[in-house]
């Protein structure tokens, strides 16, 4: 979406650029055209070399005039996006004073061209704990959330909620800030793109961070985001975007009865359950499972729930991991809080499952084989002592 650095770079504006820089980088600026993957590669080749600095730092004064602001934003975003030069790259940026005239022209507004390509520069810089802090201090929190206002077709919304996304990993303070912001709204609002849409995606993400703290799963809920995040999950274990609504699904679901009973009525568990089918490596699996977890906790309810739409075999298959995979340990946690043990015997017994890593979860279901193959050998119905003994 950035417009507008080629025949700024590659003209008289290069100036202070090509003053500092050695020949061969020199070179590759006077010949860019506008392609994204002209930038790219120059930041992957040259990014180690000394003048590396000098050519990012001599980038931040044109931040200042308004004929070379947009074009300098935009290159200072592309130079520091690739990985493996990102970090080196954000450094600079912000260590030659880059950081505050890029949160300056926020205030142009979603329909500014400056503030959308100095936000996104801001998502790549807040990639690094020090960054983070310098974009809070030199008040960047509020004008991105007065992005977000520019809705899901909106550039500087995108980019505004993924430098937020960004922002918030990691960092509770930032956490407080961008809810104290007024962000959660405008967030929420922005899922209305949809499984598709990158702005709801960055959007999702945004409030995955936000999710963390406990403190913002009513003002989540309330704003509305219950209902979209659960048609988010439609987009299925590939899905980013699906992947980050059942973290915040997952993390709200925690300890809260009224949000769990939200989550199942607005038909998660279903979703969440057909997740699970991608196994153990899945970040979605492991956000789904993590969020049947938490609704099944202490609710006959969610646990019916649960056993009906499957997801009984589907955590049992999960297993397969081993103790060494956090999502087979969920899994199994989940499968001894649901307390239906005769479903998860029959289950285990299918799929020839080895529960015996999972202690807790194995001491359970011998507890209740053994309760099975009693009350059997006390009875008269050969078929369920046949049935017990088997699992």
């Amino acid at each position: 979406r950035r417009r507008g650095w080629a025949s700024w770079l590659g003209g008289g504006g290069a100036r202070g650029v090509l003053t500092y820089m050695a020949d061969p980088v020199a070179a590759a600026l006077s010949r860019l055209n506008q392609t994204v993957e002209e930038l790219g590669a120059l930041a992957e080749t040259y990014a180690s070399s000394e003048a590396w600095p000098q050519a990012i730092a001599s980038l931040i004064s044109p931040l200042a005039a308004p004929a070379t602001a947009a074009a300098a934003a935009s290159a200072l975003s592309y130079l520091s996006e690739p990985a493996g030069v990102a970090e080196n790259s954000h450094n600079i940026i912000r260590e030659a004073g880059g950081i505050p005239p890029l949160v300056a022209l926020l205030a142009g507004g979603a329909e500014s061209v400056a503030a959308e390509d100095a936000a996104g520069a801001l998502f790549n810089v807040a990639a690094t704990s020090a960054n983070k802090e310098a974009i809070r201090e030199a008040g960047g929190i509020p004008p991105l959330v007065a992005l977000l206002a520019g809705g899901v077709e909106s550039g500087a919304a995108e980019n505004a909620a993924a430098a937020l996304w960004n922002m918030v990993i990691g960092c509770d303070v930032n956490s407080d800030a961008i809810r104290e912001a007024g962000a959660i709204p405008q967030l929420v609002a922005l899922l209305a793109g949809g499984v598709e849409s990158k702005t709801a995606e960055n959007a999702a993400g945004a409030l995955l961070g936000l999710s963390r703290n406990d403190g913002a799963h009513a003002a989540i809920r309330e704003a509305g985001a219950i209902p979209p995040l659960v048609a988010m999950l439609a987009g299925g274990a590939e899905s980013k975007t699906a992947e980050n609504a059942a973290g915040v699904l997952c993390n709200m679901a925690s300890g809260n009865t009224a949000t769990c009973d939200a989550i199942r009525e607005a038909g998660a568990v279903p979703q969440l359950v057909a997740l699970l089918a991608v196994g153990t490596e899945s970040g979605a699996a492991e956000n789904a499972v993590g969020a049947l977890a938490n609704l099944a906790i202490d609710c006959d309810v969610n646990r019916d729930a649960i056993r009906e739409a499957g997801g009984i075999p589907s955590l049992v298959a999960l297993l397969a991991g081993g103790a060494a995979s956090g999502v087979a340990e969920t899994a199994a946690d989940t499968l001894k809080e649901m307390e239906h043990f005769d479903a998860v015997l029959s289950a285990v017994a299918s799929a020839h499952a080895d529960t015996a890593a999972f202690e807790d979860l194995h001491a359970a279901l011998v507890n209740a084989a053994t309760a099975r193959l009693e009350a059997a050998e006390a009875g008269t119905d050969v078929a369920a002592l046949e049935r017990a003994i088997e699992q």
